[in-house]
């Protein structure tokens, strides 16, 4: 990921992975800050499928955290309502970012995530067309998860950075730039997922 972010026009890193906290990985967060000398780059990763506990890194306060729903819609597209789909929860390790106060409710002094969440359902998640390996004849698969998510938001950052470019401005730190604006949004940009129980 630090070879990744060091490469020219890189502006979003995407990870998929990750395992449990454990009492040293504040030592590592410096891993997912923007290159010196490279302009803004925002980390991105997904939470996990499961339930809580979080986990590292996407707990890391340096990371954007994605998480998943599920998604309804109707027949033409249009939004109906969402639920959690995947978990997230409290750190035990992390203190909580200057982004989070007085927004999150669910911790006072340590990190929360996840901070965004994408249509990760794999039964409302997005179709993709496959003829090599399922053929001509049913070709579609439908996929979900996190790590559907996370690079989705990857995306989102990227397209939101070219806007920036565009306007004469940098693109996006993740700590001190994406992160803050996030937390800085209105509610109304955002769909208040309340419902749904972590899996």
């Amino acid at each position: 990921m630090r070879f990744a972010a060091s490469q020219s026009g890189v502006v979003a890193v995407s990870m998929s992975w990750g395992g449990g906290e454990f009492s040293s990985e504040t030592s590592y967060d410096g891993s997912f800050v923007t290159p010196t000398g490279h302009s803004g780059v925002t980390f991105v990763a997904s939470s996990g499928d499961s339930g809580a506990p979080p986990g590292y890194p996407a707990i890391s306060p340096n990371v954007l955290s994605v998480g998943g729903t599920t998604l309804n819609v109707d027949s033409q597209g249009n939004y109906i309502s969402e639920s959690g789909w995947s978990g997230g929860g409290i750190s035990s390790v992390e203190s909580q970012p200057s982004y989070q106060k007085g927004v999150v409710i669910q911790s006072t002094t340590f990190r929360t995530n996840p901070d965004v969440a994408y249509d990760a359902d794999p039964n409302t998640g997005f179709p993709v067309y496959d003829s090599y390996n399922n053929g001509t004849s049913a070709p579609w698969s439908q996929f979900g998860g996190t790590s559907d998510a996370a690079p989705q938001w990857a995306a989102i950052i990227a397209l939101a950075d070219q806007g920036r470019i565009a306007a004469g401005l940098g693109t996006l730190d993740g700590r001190s730039q994406a992160l803050t604006l996030i937390y800085q949004l209105s509610t109304g940009d955002f769909h208040d997922v309340t419902s749904g129980l972590p899996r």
